[in-house]
């Protein structure tokens, strides 16, 4: 049986659905089980979905993802791309262009095409919607995205990280030159964008503000214009092997919302516990409307 890895367990693939229940203790973050479930409508042949990696990374992490797709019922392309390589105005402007007019199926195969990144894959995403128009565009789910940047990433005369790091790495940062500030909103997107934080870290780094998994804050992930916010307990890497990560991109895609079915169009139409830390004051489980930092 095929499983996901998760933190101290294995979860299998088949587990992974989209429940009914709110997958996680509202105060604490701590998976808990659900307690019903609905069937969820298979996807039309039609609909397709693309992924995209992270920063220093390549298309193996996001198999955990494709495998579950597939298993919805999606088509998936999962693109691989040289992110420490080449610039980022240079992937958005001529590699992803050529691997979408190389991969994708005939546009009178496709019904709705959808994204689903990791990390600077979200950046990639939005700046080559800025320059090309999809006419089937579906939903994006970024998870982890730098929407305004990584705190990490503003101190680039670290040791080696120029060698290492490449050209894209100092422009993850928040400053007025970096990639993040130079992109639009997700208001001119003509997509219902969702994103997905992380709010763990295996360390504790007073550059990034609480709370963060790792590599990007909370805060730093919203995007004003998007659809939904949601923010599951995990690290940077392990939101995409977080089977809580995986049911709520598969929600996403189905409904338009990280809230389960019959749970209203708002947020502030119930109660949200604060979350110590968070400026937003969401919990790691209940999703917020709007994108404001």
């Amino acid at each position: 049986m095929t499983s996901i890895l998760s933190p101290g367990r294995w979860v299998p693939l088949a587990a992974v659905t989209v429940p009914g229940d709110a997958p996680a203790n509202a105060s604490t973050g701590a998976p808990v089980a659900a307690t019903g479930r609905r069937p969820a409508a298979r996807p039309g042949p039609g609909e397709v979905v693309v992924l995209l990696h992270g920063w220093y990374a390549n298309r193996l992490v996001m198999l955990r993802m494709q495998w579950a797709l597939q298993r919805a019922g999606y088509r998936v392309i999962n693109i691989g791309y040289p992110s420490v390589r080449v610039p980022l105005d240079r992937l958005a402007d001529d590699f992803l262009p050529r691997q979408l007019a190389r991969r994708l199926p005939p546009e009178a195969e496709i019904e709705r095409l959808h994204f689903v990144t990791h990390s600077m894959g979200g950046l990639l995403l939005r700046r080559y919607l800025q320059e090309h128009h999809l006419p089937k565009l579906g939903r994006l789910v970024l998870i982890g995205p730098p929407n305004q940047g990584s705190e990490l990433a503003d101190f680039p005369y670290l040791p080696g990280v120029r060698l290492v790091g490449g050209p894209n790495y100092p422009l993850l940062g928040t400053g007025p030159q970096a990639i993040p500030a130079r992109l639009p909103s997700a208001a001119g997107i003509p997509a219902e964008v969702g994103v997905i934080a992380g709010n763990r870290s295996l360390l504790h780094l007073r550059r990034l503000p609480q709370p963060h998994d790792g590599r990007v804050s909370v805060a730093g992930t919203r995007l004003p214009g998007i659809k939904d916010h949601a923010v599951v307990a995990a690290t940077h890497t392990w939101l995409l092997w977080n089977p809580q990560t995986i049911a709520l991109t598969l929600r996403f895609l189905r409904d338009g919302s990280f809230q389960p079915a019959g749970a209203g169009n708002s947020m502030s139409q119930r109660p949200i516990p604060a979350v110590p830390g968070d400026p937003a004051k969401r919990t790691p489980v209940k999703t917020a409307r709007a994108g404001s930092r």
